[in-house]
């Protein structure tokens, strides 16, 4: 369970994050305004790898499987709320479950490149 700073300092980062999962087309301004968001949290890359694969991605990945999905941002409030309230309930096993059937379904080089993103702004700035 996350606290309410936990949950605070997460936000920006489920937003950003989110954005790969709209039913809209983005480009390379688009990753590296995300990885810009990223970059300046104090997660580290592994950190937020978990975050986006065991945060957002299982409450956001039917939204590319819908017929009239989102496409212009989610909803600050729901997604915060849609996450917190599924790592609160759900069971390690059907964690594991998604996260298998989830990785042989999607692939991830958005991600992967976001990160390569954050990666360099960091570096950049030390």
């Amino acid at each position: 369970m996350l606290s309410e700073k936990e949950t605070e300092e997460r936000k920006p980062l489920w937003l950003g994050m989110s954005e790969l999962w709209l039913d809209t087309e983005l480009d390379e301004d688009d990753f590296r305004r995300i990885a810009g968001i990223l970059s300046e949290s104090d997660f580290s890359l592994d950190e937020l790898n978990y975050i986006y694969h065991n945060e957002v991605v299982p409450v956001v990945h039917n939204n590319l499987l819908c017929s009239a999905g989102e496409w212009v941002s989610f909803d600050e409030d729901w997604l915060t709320e849609q996450i917190v309230s599924r790592l609160q309930t759900e069971s390690f096993w059907r964690k594991l479950i998604f996260q298998f059937k989830y990785r042989l379904r999607f692939s991830s080089k958005q991600w992967r490149r976001i990160l390569r993103y954050v990666d360099e702004l960091r570096n950049d700035n030390s």
